[in-house]
């Protein structure tokens, strides 16, 4: 009995709390000699395990109720961590106790039936006037309500395990009969207590608003046709009966504040579907409210503004986590508001390039350290400076729009910042709008320098002619030579033709002609062997000899220069590039066409670059593009009656781009202009 004796002084030495634990039920208290055998069993052992204590004191110790595999698992674990050999058995489980090292671990119990269920235990030395150890206490929690809320937050996902452990969600698991079992950080920092002051000692009910609690009870009693007490079960009993249940309710802090909270409600249950707890997950409902105060108060304009699809309205709290997206917000984002509230920032749908560039701007600006993220924008708003900015919006399937944001802070009466308000309006039109009348005026000046350029032009070339003519006529020239006399006249004749159409002082009725691909192909091919060579590229042409295609012979010529003078830029020393003419039908009307095709194996161009690539001044050449070359092919083709497109890939195994035009293969002679 000096055991007995021994665990009833230590405990009437601890106090008031762990005689309370000891001889409660909802603790199992287990007391050994120092061999292990068991000599204390309380009612909270019985209850848990199943076992009356007359039928382990004196007779088992605790080992032989623990999961066998975890105890020599334990053994081996705390040999290595310890450094000395311990015994899988009952020196496993107090060895670290023996020694004075403070001992909590989690272990499974297995009951009289042969039913299992997890524990935490808490192991305790008992010793003598000499400080020999006569004994052990080792005092245990049923931790099924807790693995049971870890277990359905690991099956539920990366998202709620993140919701778990967010600071911005109050996490609150009990056991069935509502005690507190797990209070997370984030319910430590919204109620101001410590896990330790609440586990295992109240239940919700005691921390929330006792008038609603009764208000609820007695409105759940009304729509649910049955009496509910005020308490713990008016705040879980929908979910216990497999209801969906999510309500408005006051919280109240350890310092007496309160604060309006959203209450998601969910009943833990076991493998038979018995409820073994509940999981009450909060989120501080401050910010939101304040929001609609805040409208309220403002009238008519602004609650039109906020609930309107025109405007995108997104209210903050105040570290900038969303808890407001309106249907304007939703339309022109993408995303539902479930998506977004209590989960991220407006600077998670925004172009991060811009945000570091407003926060190094402003910065700047306010001569102060500005940290690139949420609160680059709301800096302003924050310190009671008006703020309208421009910024780049990102939707949830990628595209991006620019926004016109004007971002409000929302106050509580000590004027204290309790959340933002960002009103957006999707600034797409005014952009287009201004980026076509810069676009028309730079096409404005370009006509002007060109017609300005070819009327200088005009008069040189006029002179080159002549001197091609004195040459020609020089007696006993190489066939070569005259040949390249040839090609050297041709291409003259084409820039006077281009001059002649800039400088508009004529209007020539060209017709189009039947020509041949092959020759077209050829002498463009001759025109450009300087630039293949220095590229060291290979340049291969493929088609029929005899297929014809009708066009104007100088204009053909100047579009497949351009596509072939590309395609050397962009595969480099050593590449390949193919020009193919093939004959095809027009899917729509039958008639017969000619494709022709400039493929080259070069790096390939995004996605983003092939949209704008027939843009006039669009280029990727930098400096040393124009931007005009591929939209002077363009217009060239669809005046022959034809069309254009392109095919690129970057991907490196089969990367490269594809320029393919569809020209009228056969028709009547046309006047063209």
């Amino acid at each position: 009995m000096n055991v007995l004796k021994q665990a009833e002084e230590t405990l009437l030495k601890a106090g008031a709390l762990q005689s309370a634990i000891f001889n409660s039920a909802n603790f199992s208290s287990i007391a050994t000699d120092a061999s292990g055998v068991i000599q204390i069993f309380n009612v909270g052992a019985e209850r848990m395990l199943g076992y009356i204590a007359a039928e382990v004191v004196n007779k088992i110790t605790p080992a032989d109720i623990s999961d066998p595999q975890e105890v020599i698992a334990r053994a081996e674990a705390l040999s290595l961590e310890l450094e000395t050999p311990i015994l899988p058995g009952f020196e496993a489980l107090v060895f670290k106790a023996s020694r004075a090292i403070e001992d909590i671990y989690e272990l499974t119990y297995i009951r009289k039936d042969g039913s299992r269920f997890p524990a935490v235990v808490s192991v305790t030395a008992l010793r003598d006037g000499q400080n020999a150890i006569i004994g052990f206490l080792l005092i245990g929690t049923d931790n099924t309500a807790r693995k049971k809320a870890e277990e359905a937050l690991l099956k539920a996902g990366a998202l709620q395990s993140a919701i778990f452990n967010s600071a911005n969600f109050s996490s609150i698991a009990t056991d069935a009969k509502g005690v507190i079992q797990i209070f997370n950080v984030g319910a430590e920092q919204m109620l101001g207590y410590t896990a330790a002051e609440v586990m295992n000692k109240i239940t919700p009910a005691d921390i929330s608003d006792p008038q609603e609690v009764i208000a609820r009870a007695a409105a759940l009693s009304l729509e649910l046709e049955t009496p509910i007490l005020p308490g713990f079960e008016a705040l879980v009993f929908k979910a216990s009966r497999g209801i969906e249940d999510i309500y408005e309710l006051t919280y109240i802090r350890k310092d007496g504040s309160r604060f309006p909270a959203v209450v998601s409600v969910t009943a833990l249950r076991d493998a038979q579907n018995a409820i073994i707890g509940f999981l009450l997950i909060g989120t501080d409902n401050t910010a939101r409210k304040k929001a609609e105060e805040a409208l309220l108060k403002a009238g008519a304009l602004q609650s039109a503004i906020f609930n309107s699809a025109n405007f995108s309205s997104i209210a903050t709290d105040a570290k900038g986590v969303i808890q407001i997206f309106n249907v304007g917000a939703e339309r022109m984002l993408g995303y539902t508001a479930a998506e977004v509230m209590n989960k991220i920032t407006p600077a998670d749908i925004s172009d991060p390039q811009e945000v570091i560039a407003r926060a190094a701007a402003l910065s700047v600006e306010l001569e102060t350290h500005i940290l690139p993220g949420f609160e680059a924008l709301v800096f302003k708003a924050s310190r009671g400076i008006e703020d309208i900015y421009e910024l780049t919006y990102i939707r949830k399937d990628g595209s991006r729009f620019p926004a016109v944001v004007s971002v409000t802070a929302l106050r509580d009466e000590q004027n204290t910042i309790i959340g933002f308000l960002l009103i957006g309006t999707d600034n797409t039109a005014r952009k287009q709008a201004e980026e076509a009348l810069l676009r028309s005026e730079m096409l404005a000046s370009a006509g002007r320098m060109a017609a300005s350029i070819a009327h200088e032009i005009n008069n040189p070339l006029e002179a080159i002619v002549n001197t091609l003519y004195l040459v020609r006529a020089t007696p006993d020239l190489p066939a070569t030579a005259v040949e390249y006399l040839d090609l050297a006249e041709g291409e003259l004749m084409r820039i006077a033709h281009i001059t002649r159409q800039t400088l508009g002082f004529y209007r020539e009725f060209s017709a189009a002609t039947s020509n041949s691909t092959f020759a077209l192909i050829g002498s463009v091919i001759n025109l450009l062997q300087a630039k293949i060579r220095t590229n060291r590229a290979t340049v291969e042409q493929q088609g029929d000899v005899l297929l014809e295609v009708m066009g104007i012979a100088g204009e053909l010529r100047q579009i497949l220069a351009n596509l072939l003078a590309n395609s050397l830029d962009a595969v480099g020393p050593d590449g390949k590039i193919v020009m193919r003419a093939s004959a095809s039908l027009d899917p729509g009307d039958g008639a017969r066409r000619v494709r022709i095709t400039v493929s080259d194996g070069g790096h390939g161009m995004a996605p983003a670059t092939s949209k704008h690539i027939f843009d006039p001044f669009f280029t990727t050449k930098g400096s040393v593009g124009t931007g005009l070359g591929l939209w002077v092919c363009k217009q060239l083709i669809e005046k022959n009656g034809g069309s254009i497109r392109v095919r690129s890939n970057t991907d490196v195994l089969r990367q490269g781009t594809s320029f393919s035009f569809v020209l009228p293969r056969d028709a009547e002679p046309v006047l063209v202009a």
